[in-house]
């Protein structure tokens, strides 16, 4: 993905989220994405992967353009199509929602089509080691791991929520090798 572009965040209504996303990129000159994550879901026993909103209701543009441009492009969008909330700011200046880190941590782990994939890994003495997925190098980032529900709770925020990611425990291990 393109890191230089900047980034814009949309709060939409939830559930059109991919409707105004085709609507937004139909213009060419931006691209609207909706950060999606990749989990596995236990449904009558049996898991099942599903790949859902990192952030439901928000909707995501990167562009060359200027936040002047978003800003009328919002106003033009608001009064054609139902559905879109506001565009989100960070200060009272109008500086974009997204900052620089959240926009670096994004580019990272969220691949081409903008999903961030299942990571998997193992517990060794109690110390996570992640060998696959895009939250590979990310272990200093985790927080919290929930086994059975196959997710990672992140100390990463991105506009403020905290960041939830698909993963899988292979194995955990004591080794008595001490």
């Amino acid at each position: 993905m393109k890191a230089n572009r900047n980034w814009y965040v949309l709060y939409v209504q939830g559930g059109k989220e991919t409707f105004l996303r085709d609507m937004i990129n139909k213009r060419g000159d931006v691209v609207a994405f909706v950060p999606m994550m990749e989990r596995l879901y236990k449904i009558r026993g049996e898991y099942k992967e599903a790949i859902k909103p990192m952030f439901p209701g928000y909707l995501f543009i990167k562009t060359d353009q200027e936040q002047a441009y978003i800003e009328t492009l919002f106003q033009e969008y608001r009064l054609k199509l139902r559905g879109f909330r506001k565009l989100l700011k960070y200060d009272e200046e109008g500086t974009s929602a997204l900052q620089k880190e959240e926009v670096t941590f994004l580019d990272a782990i969220l691949d081409e089509e903008y999903v961030l994939r299942m990571s998997g890994g193992r517990i060794v003495n109690d110390v996570l080691m992640i060998e696959n997925g895009p939250l590979v190098g990310q272990e200093a980032n985790i927080r919290k791991i929930d086994r059975h529900k196959c997710i990672a709770y992140l100390y990463v925020k991105v506009l403020d929520k905290e960041v939830i990611a698909g993963m899988i425990i292979k194995e955990k291990t004591n080794d008595e090798k001490n």
